[in-house]
């Protein structure tokens, strides 16, 4: 089985001008007709299917100043209405597992508002993005969230790391900061994105030697 633990499903309207332009140097094409065609209910899974992905968690995004939002209304109806289509006759495979993203510069109680996107939304993790909303990922005004998510046992995945964006506040990825966190959620599945690249990775490595809900993914 294979799972793309990190897909960002934010089309262009989503996006922040800079990181569309970022993007379109990166690729040869045109970019933004493909994430537009693709990005669709229709469209995603036989993307997912034909390039092998079993399963793909969809992120939602809360970063207005640096990279873009994502609302979580639109991933939420993406994924239920992608995961509603009839699988292949090699059973079920291109699937979406939506996560949610908090920003607790936006979200004022966040206790509350992780339950109902669990509830409501069907959201099944959240993603933290400490680089781009400039907070650090121990920030005590997190906390709530991460009480919440550990209850239920909902992962939290975390970008670590650099970031080549716009506002992207490279301190806030260091890894050593979650260290805080596992320490004070032992219950909550911390998945470090992108393992602290590229100055982190040794940190990285050893947060996730160090606590037993502290894991890495590729960078």
């Amino acid at each position: 089985m294979l799972i793309d633990f990190h897909l960002h499903v934010s089309r262009s309207e989503h996006e922040r001008p800079w990181v569309l332009e970022f993007m379109e140097s990166q690729y040869d094409g045109d970019l933004v007709e493909l994430i537009d065609r693709v990005l669709t209910p229709t469209a995603i899974r036989p993307f997912l299917q034909e390039n092998g992905i079993d399963w793909a968690v969809a992120l939602a995004e809360d970063c207005p100043v640096t990279t873009g939002v994502t609302p979580h209304d639109f991933v939420a109806d993406l994924c239920a209405r992608a995961n509603a289509l009839p699988d292949p006759p090699r059973g079920p495979r291109g699937r979406l597992i939506p996560f949610a993203a908090i920003n607790p510069f936006i979200v004022n109680d966040l206790g509350v508002e992780p339950e109902r996107l669990v509830k409501e939304f069907g959201f099944r993790g959240f993603k933290v993005y400490p680089v781009y909303q400039h907070h650090y990922v121990n920030d005590i005004r997190m906390y709530p969230l991460y009480a919440k998510a550990q209850e239920p046992g909902v992962p939290m995945l975390v970008h670590t790391g650099s970031s080549v964006f716009k506002g992207a506040r490279i301190k806030y990825g260091d890894p050593l900061h979650l260290d805080d966190v596992a320490i004070d959620f032992p219950r909550l599945n911390i998945l470090m994105a992108h393992s602290g690249r590229p100055f982190w990775y040794q940190q990285a490595f050893w947060m996730a030697r160090r606590h037993e809900n502290v894991y890495t993914d590729h960078p």
